[in-house]
C-alpha cells in the first residue's frame, strides 16, 4: 500500500513548552491511525501541523507524497478534516450543510448534491437531511459532521480530530467498505 501521511523530525515548540519532540509517523492507505495521550501531548498541535494549520519548527510532512512545505495547498486538497466541534451551521438542514462543505472543495452544484444525498444515505441521515442541524442529536451532529468531512470524492483520507470520533471509527470502516466494495 502507498503511504498517505509521511512525518520525519516533526517537532513544535511554544515558548519554554516542547509541543511535539520530534516524531516519526508513516500511515498507509487504507489503515486508521490515531494520536492518543494525556491532555498537553502535542495530539492537536500534531493535527494541525498536519492540516497547515500551524507550521513545524523542524522535520518534514508529506502527504500522499506531497511535500506540505513546499505545495501545502496542494495537500490540503487530498485530505478532510473532522473538527472536534462541529463547524457545520444549525440554521441550515444537513442537505444544505453538505452542499456548502462541497462548495468549499469546489465541487460542482450537481455533483454536490448528488454528493450530499449520497452521505446523508450512507450515514443513515437521509429522513433528517430537510431538518436543520441545530435540531439533531448530538450523535446525528457528529455523523453530519464527519459527512461535511468527506463530503470530496477526491480525498485521500480524513483526519478525525477528537478522541470522541475514534468511537465513530466502526461506522467509518463500514462506510469506507461500502464505498470500496
Amino acid at each position: 500500500m502507498k503511504t498517505a501521511i509521511e512525518v520525519r523530525g516533526l517537532a513544535k515548540r511554544f515558548d519554554q513548552v516542547q509541543a511535539v519532540a520530534g516524531i516519526d509517523v508513516d500511515v498507509r492507505e487504507g489503515e486508521l491511525f490515531g494520536f492518543l495521550g494525556p491532555n498537553g501531548a502535542g495530539k492537536s498541535t500534531t493535527i494541525n501541523m498536519l492540516i497547515g494549520l500551524a507550521r513545524p519548527d523542524a522535520g518534514s510532512i508529506r502527504i500522499a507524497g506531497i511535500d506540505c512545505s513546499k505545495n501545502p495547498k496542494a495537500a490540503q486538497h487530498l485530505m478532510g478534516v473532522v473538527p472536534d466541534e462541529s463547524n457545520l451551521y444549525p440554521e441550515l438542514t444537513g442537505f444544505d450543510n453538505l452542499c456548502f462543505c462541497g462548495a468549499l472543495y469546489g465541487i460542482d452544484r450537481r455533483s454536490r448534491e448528488t454528493r450530499a444525498q449520497e452521505l446523508l444515505d450512507r450515514f443513515d441521515l437521509a429522513d433528517a437531511g430537510g431538518r436543520k442541524f441545530g435540531g439533531y442529536s448530538k450523535g446525528m451532529k457528529r455523523k453530519l459532521t464527519i459527512g461535511g468531512g468527506v463530503m470530496s470524492p477526491a480525498l485521500n483520507f480524513a483526519l478525525l480530530t477528537a478522541f470522541c470520533a475514534l468511537l465513530f471509527a466502526a461506522s467509518l470502516l463500514n462506510v469506507r467498505r461500502r464505498w470500496i466494495a
